[in-house]
């Protein structure tokens, strides 16, 4: 498969180990944005980090190395929309040569939900547009941390 790809949250997890940061982020990609959650394994309580805009797969790279480097990361949790996605998304972040553990987590409903969530926090629709992506990649990591 894929360099850097786990196909199991216990291959993830011993990556993670190996590396010695505790700390994952957690993506959702989109065509022109990634929202960003974050995680430490001890704690378990994903936050919401940013909503990162980006040009091309270069630009994205060089943000995320960025990004990696910053939060000490360990590992990734790449949201997955579907299954039969999955080696085209792994390719993508293979591409990247991020050097860095990541494994994918079902991301089905993710936004719709991120904005019902904040619809009924009164989020006006404008705002609900800038920081969505973040909540969908904190419920995308959320997901993955109850499994753990």
């Amino acid at each position: 498969m894929q360099e850097g790809l786990c196909e199991k949250i216990s291959e993830f997890l011993s990556a993670l180990q190996a590396s010695g940061r505790s700390n994952i982020l957690a993506l959702d990609l989109g065509a022109r944005k990634v929202g960003v959650a974050k995680s430490n394994l001890s704690l378990k309580i994903p936050i919401p980090l940013m909503v990162m805009e980006y040009k091309n797969q270069t630009d994205l790279s060089l943000k995320l190395k960025s990004l990696i480097a910053d939060n000490l990361v360990g590992g990734l949790v790449i949201g997955l929309p579907k299954e039969d996605l999955k080696n085209k998304f792994a390719s993508f972040i293979s591409e990247m040569q991020l050097h860095t553990p990541f494994i994918f987590e079902d991301e089905s409903y993710t936004t719709k939900m991120a904005n019902e969530m904040l619809s009924k926090l009164g989020v006006k629709r404008k705002k609900r547009n800038e920081v969505d992506d973040k909540i969908s990649a904190q419920i995308i990591l959320d997901s993955f941390l109850r499994k753990i």
